[in-house]
């Protein structure tokens, strides 16, 4: 007798991971939908051209802005220690397109700027060397 409710017991705990691990999935679809994006420099160059632009964002130096940027590109110094009160003031719902020197400072921008909330932030691999390269 003491077997006959041991069972259900097992059958209500197994079903109830089960379940609980469907809502985990759900979370990780989530983050899976506001991931990292990397484009090659061809692909932000064809997509600043669109009508569906994004904001463009340059995480350099200010040194390195007055060198040479992409046109229409914001500087917000990734290194800079304003740099999350600035991003702050953004609209998370925009579109942005980050880039830097090389795409290191632009890939932990990225990073930094999902897990502030922002819902579409890609990243341009090679950063500014590549673009000053192509155009």
């Amino acid at each position: 007798m003491k077997y006959i409710l041991f069972i259900p017991i097992l059958f209500f705990v197994f079903c109830k991971t089960d379940g609980s691990n469907s809502t985990s999935s759900s979370a990780n679809d989530d983050t899976e939908k506001i991931a990292r994006k990397d484009i090659s420099v061809t692909e932000a160059h064809d997509w600043l051209l669109s009508d569906n632009a994004p904001v463009l964002l340059d995480v350099r130096t200010p040194e390195e802005y007055s060198e040479g940027h992409i046109e229409g590109a914001t500087l917000i110094d990734y290194n800079d220690s304003s740099f999350d009160s600035e991003i702050g003031k953004l609209d998370k719902d925009a579109t942005y397109l980050i880039y830097c020197r090389s795409g290191g400072r632009s890939g932990k921008a990225v990073h930094k700027m999902i897990g502030a909330g922002f819902k579409d932030v890609t990243n341009m691999e090679g950063g500014y060397n590549a673009w000053s390269s192509k155009y």
